[in-house]
């Protein structure tokens, strides 16, 4: 029997996908157990379903200088959950999935996220927000 976390890996593996070529992964599994699954990672923040396809999101944290003259760069998290930022942030009533980018992080709340990729903050010259997109570079070749 297939886990919503083996659906997850297909859909970041597929950088999204059709419920067609998804389900052409697990053709045995019986299909109430994939919308199940599929369900539950919408719900987590996990997956997004944009026009038909399931995309999988994609959590960072953009490190913007003080300073002009230094470019920003993005640190990747993965597999941050909706819940995992609810410790930390409360979401803006129209923004229930950390969509919008307007999450600054400060002093306060750097435990959640230094746990991934040795996140070490510099809050003097740097400035830090939480960023969640999802991954639309499916290709048909994937349907």
């Amino acid at each position: 029997m297939f886990q919503k976390e083996d659906v997850l890996r297909v859909i970041q593996g597929l950088k999204g996908g059709s419920y067609s070529a998804i389900m052409g992964i697990f053709p045995e599994e019986p299909t109430i157990i994939l919308d199940e699954h599929l369900e539950a990672l919408i719900n987590s923040g996990h997956i997004i379903k944009f026009k038909g396809l399931y995309y999988p999101i994609v959590r960072s944290i953009c490190r913007i200088p003080k300073r002009n003259s230094e470019a920003s760069d993005d640190i990747l998290l993965d597999n941050l959950s909706v819940e995992e930022i609810e410790k930390v942030f409360t979401a803006k009533e129209d923004d229930p999935m950390f969509f919008s980018g307007g999450y600054l992080i400060d002093e306060t709340k750097t435990a959640l996220f230094e746990r991934y990729n040795n996140v070490i903050f510099d809050f003097h010259n740097f400035d830090y927000y939480l960023l969640s997109e999802f991954d639309n570079s499916y290709s048909k070749e994937g349907s």
